[in-house]
């Protein structure tokens, strides 16, 4: 990546984030079927749901000075109100709505049925400012909830360090993998343990999201883990810590062709993605899949970097925005590749998952195969205001090396595939069972000239492969 795109002043890439707050949920949930080929699943994050907000025209405190976040640093405090939307200050904080505000506060004082919490109202004021924008991806974090976010974007999970999936005979924590290095490993968990409780919490009937709140915890604390083992029952005491998370791994699956999958883009991202596609070239790469279905996005600056390693020279990525010059990211000559590439995507690819699936596109030449990506197409910076809180705001939009947006309407594959998959994939996984994959690998196999076998995989669940590696 030529060194200058990523010094020039007010530069946005390195802040640019997704909306993970709505949707890392979901994501780390599929990320175990996704990645299976691997099994380096996500532990199960969550965050905070944004308060039931007041929507209301006016913050009720206007003295916040904010600092913008930059590439470059931290520029100094500026405030807020002194900007060039005086008219809206003037209009949404004109004494009027002031007034309006005190008297709905005064009612609530005075009719509420229950006790009020301030705290939360005035909490619900500055959602309520922001959500009045009707943009889903303009929000204002709490100190609570800024904390989670940028722990999602960083990569820092603090846990025990294992995946799970609910067992459905039991109701228990199924632990699939413990991580290496990681306290769970340290205090002796096994993988095919249940989890029956966590410090006296029993897991029974809860979702995977329910039971990770209770595995999860503060860096340092303990969790007291109920583990059912070979039909005994053990107290395990688990010191949590912080829990590495690989978001780029591979395998090579079949003549020559390589498999890299790319969960999310944290800083991480770009150079596990690197030592994979080294890894993958010293066994004699041909071909390569890389999947990014699930990949909500992250880390823009990871993902430009990533892209930079196997692309030819040109431009990656634009971003353009009413209020700043256009910021153009180019790729050099270099690059560690030149084979075919197919890529995978899903209706959850989203935003630098996006940016990374339409630039193999247009300037690697790559297949798109899947469905239609979720289409954000918009990034956000992030103002800290002094109290620890934050807003993000949409600031641009992202352009492709072609000059195509993709906002709302997401990238459409060439080839469309739908995902169909018919045995445990939390448990088991083979690429053939895969229908994405194994369309992926067909079409590559194709161009190499080399022989694909009839596989087994979902929609044939005829012979006896599928149901052994189901057991």
């Amino acid at each position: 990546m030529h060194e200058e795109d990523f010094n020039t002043e007010d530069n946005a890439v390195e802040n640019t984030v997704d909306n993970a707050v709505e949707n890392m949920e979901d994501a780390a949930q599929k990320a175990a079927y996704q990645k299976g080929v691997i099994r380096g699943a996500l532990i199960v994050t969550a965050v905070v749901a944004v308060m039931a907000c007041i929507t209301v025209g006016a913050v009720l405190f206007v003295h916040f000075r904010a600092q913008k976040n930059t590439t470059t640093g931290t520029q100094s405090s500026v405030n807020l109100l002194a900007s060039n939307s005086n008219h809206l200050v003037s209009e949404v904080l004109s004494n009027d709505v002031l007034a309006k505000i005190r008297t709905i506060v005064e009612l609530l004082d005075t009719n509420y049925y229950d006790e009020v919490d301030a705290e939360e109202l005035i909490d619900g004021l500055y959602h309520g400012v922001v959500d009045g924008l009707g943009d889903p991806y303009t929000d204002y974090l709490s100190v609570d909830e800024l904390t989670q976010f940028t722990d999602y974007v960083e990569n820092q999970i603090y846990g025990i360090g294992v995946t799970f999936t609910m067992d459905e005979d039991t109701g228990f924590a199924y632990v699939l993998e413990v991580y290496e290095d990681s306290p769970a490993e340290e205090a002796g968990i096994l993988a095919g343990d249940l989890i029956s409780e966590v410090d006296g919490n029993s897991l029974a009937g809860l979702t995977t999201e329910e039971a990770a709140g209770y595995i999860r915890g503060e860096d340092g604390s303990v969790a007291l883990c109920t583990i059912l083992r070979d039909g005994e029952t053990m107290e395990v005491e688990v010191t949590r810590g912080a829990v590495h998370l690989k978001t780029a791994d591979g395998i090579m699956l079949h003549d020559g062709i390589g498999y890299v999958a790319i969960s999310k883009f944290s800083e991480e991202t770009a150079d596990e993605f690197k030592e994979v596609i080294d890894a993958l070239n010293e066994e004699g790469l041909a071909a390569l899949v890389i999947d990014l279905r699930d990949n909500v996005g992250g880390r823009v600056d990871s993902c430009l970097e990533a892209l930079d390693y196997i692309l030819p020279e040109g431009t990656l990525l634009t971003m353009k925005s009413k209020y700043t010059v256009d910021q153009s990211y180019q790729s050099d000559a270099a690059q560690a590749i030149d084979v075919p590439v197919v890529v995978l995507i899903d209706g959850e690819t989203a935003s630098a998952g996006e940016i990374f699936a339409i630039a193999m596109k247009e300037l690697g030449g790559a297949v798109l195969v899947g469905e239609t990506t979720y289409g954000k197409g918009v990034y956000q910076n992030t103002y800290n205001l002094t109290d620890g809180s934050a807003v993000r705001v949409t600031e641009g939009k992202f352009y492709s090396p072609l000059g195509n947006n993709f906002h709302e309407t997401g990238i459409t594959p060439d080839v469309e595939v739908e995902l169909t998959y018919d045995v445990d994939v939390e448990l088991v996984y083979g690429y053939e069972f895969d229908s994405q994959v194994v369309a992926g690998v067909r079409i590559l196999a194709e161009e190499l000239g080399v022989e694909f076998p009839e596989l087994v995989y979902a929609g044939d669940t005829s012979g006896d492969a599928a149901e052994e590696d189901g057991e």
